[in-house]
């Protein structure tokens, strides 16, 4: 290296900004409650290991909704179910499908998963109710993958 090419002092070179909240992650859960789509992830969040389907917060509420009026009376179920899909409208509107509108235009701060199973330690499947369903703060996430795990043959 010759003398020309110094190496800038730590003050000229700007630093990264630490960012709390992944944006790339929250970038892609706009995208699937964008398109209505889903996609297959894998993340870590609190030394956990969750796999499953990226869904749009709109179709959480309303999967959540059809699973806790299941286990209701006749009287009660489209009361409850309502009531919970009223949620996912309240936050994501009635097509669910105006990223831009969702938080006043701030990017999503959760992302919802179905079909979600933890993987444990030794890197087995837990059992899990069929269609699972999962939430949590995209904040809290450590790390992610592209794909879900499947339990070996």
């Amino acid at each position: 290296m010759s003398d020309e090419q110094a190496i800038p002092a730590a003050s000229e070179t700007p630093l990264p900004v630490v960012a709390r909240t992944d944006w790339f992650l929250q970038t892609l859960v706009s995208t699937v409650t964008s398109a209505s789509a889903s996609l297959p992830v894998t993340i870590c969040v609190g030394g956990s290991v969750i796999t499953g389907e990226l869904i749009s917060g709109k179709r959480y509420f309303n999967e959540f909704a059809d699973a806790i009026a299941a286990g209701m009376t006749d009287e009660t179920r489209e009361d409850v179910r309502n009531a919970y899909r009223a949620y996912g409208k309240q936050v994501y509107g009635d097509d669910g499908s105006d990223a831009e509108s969702i938080n006043g235009g701030e990017p999503p701060q959760y992302l919802h998963l179905a079909k979600a199973k933890y993987i444990t330690t030794d890197g087995r499947l837990m059992p899990s109710p069929p269609g699972m369903l999962w939430r949590g703060r995209i904040s809290a996430v450590a790390g992610w993958s592209y794909g879900t795990f499947e339990p070996s043959p």
